[in-house]
């Protein structure tokens, strides 16, 4: 009887493990275009857009009132398109 207790408990004592909970993935953002789809200046123009590159520090961003309309090609850094808020 005493090891039948003993398988019990040992039982009970390990219990159900749950695997761990991972964060979830954050959605890409809708404005920008993954890296591998990266434009060419001359797309962005194309597209009535501007090229604003960076300057180094990694944040390169459109100025308020613009939109992204992607990522652009440029450098080493690489570069936003931006367009107007009218288009």
């Amino acid at each position: 009887m005493k090891a039948l207790l003993a398988v019990f408990l040992a039982l009970a004592a390990c219990g159900e493990k749950k695997p761990p909970v991972e964060p979830p993935t954050p959605a890409p953002s809708q404005a920008t275009p993954p890296a591998s789809s990266a434009m060419t200046p001359d797309e962005c123009t194309a597209m009535g857009g501007r090229v604003k590159g960076d300057i180094g520090d990694g944040k390169v961003a459109c100025d308020p009132g613009e939109k992204e309309l992607g990522r652009v090609t440029q450098g080493i850094e690489g570069a936003v398109c931006c367009a107007g808020a009218a288009h």
